[in-house]
């Protein structure tokens, strides 16, 4: 039996709508102040955000053809509710997407029932299991792939060099990941999602005009977190550079 990660929540799911659309509502146990709303709106702006980087493809989709674009969301006294159109996500990302509203129920105010639209939720067995989007199987760079420790660097090699603008969007792509890695997006039965987290080290990254370097000093999180970070970069090659290789090691 598959492991799952216990929610202090209810979480219903309904099945019915458009394969592109995700609909989601949460209702809280107390009345939201601004603090609560802010933190609430940076989180669920985060995993659109990790979304349309590619991270959540898995193999249902090719990285630069997925998407998700935040059409709308709306606050009440002890609620939220926010609509995604565009969406080419892995189902799997279900789990990525609780995750982040649990992290919200520890840090922020805490849930009380989640409610979440989108007809892509059938194709799983269980969406309460512990799964994450899985690595595209057809990369477009090649993938030195040792054993991960905790301490990793990341190494990517574009094909030619770059102008600042074009590794600066890189760097902001692989920002967005490091990010949903803080709030939760990745946490697994080791990890609870407001412990779950990813730390650069003190040299923090290299960059030049052909090669960027990132040194992750810490991984509090499933390992699965790198494959989203792979279909990341197969979406950069496709859409903003060409990489030649990719390295991930100690």
């Amino acid at each position: 039996m598959a492991p799952t990660l216990t929610r202090p929540f209810s979480v219903q799911f309904l099945t019915t709508g458009q394969v592109n659309r995700l609909e989601l509502s949460i209702d809280f146990q107390q009345p939201l102040d601004e603090i609560a709303r802010q933190g609430i709106t940076e989180v669920m702006t985060t995993f659109g955000k990790l979304a349309a980087t590619g991270a959540l493809a898995g193999r249902s989709h090719n990285p630069g053809l997925s998407s998700m674009m935040l059409a709308g969301s709306d606050f009440s006294a002890q609620g939220t509710s926010w609509v995604f159109e565009d969406v080419r996500i892995d189902p799997t990302s279900i789990f990525v997407l609780l995750n982040m509203i649990h992290y919200v129920h520890l840090e922020d105010v805490s849930v009380r029932v989640v409610r979440l639209a989108w007809p892509e939720v059938e194709r799983l067995s269980d969406p309460m299991t512990i799964q994450f989007p899985a690595q595209w199987p057809d990369l477009s760079y090649v993938l030195d792939d040792e054993d991960p420790t905790e301490d990793v660097d990341v190494t990517i090699e574009l094909r030619k060099p770059e102008p600042p603008e074009v590794t600066e969007a890189i760097v902001d792509a692989m920002s967005v990941w490091l990010l949903a890695s803080h709030r939760g997006a990745y946490a697994d039965d080791s990890f609870d999602p407001s412990k779950s987290a990813i730390f650069l080290g003190p040299d923090v990254m290299d960059v030049s005009t052909d090669r960027i370097v990132w040194f992750i000093e810490v991984m509090r999180c499933s390992g699965s977190a790198l494959d989203g970070l792979l279909n990341l970069l197969e979406r950069v090659h496709q859409r903003v550079a060409e990489i030649s290789r990719v390295e991930i090691g100690p």
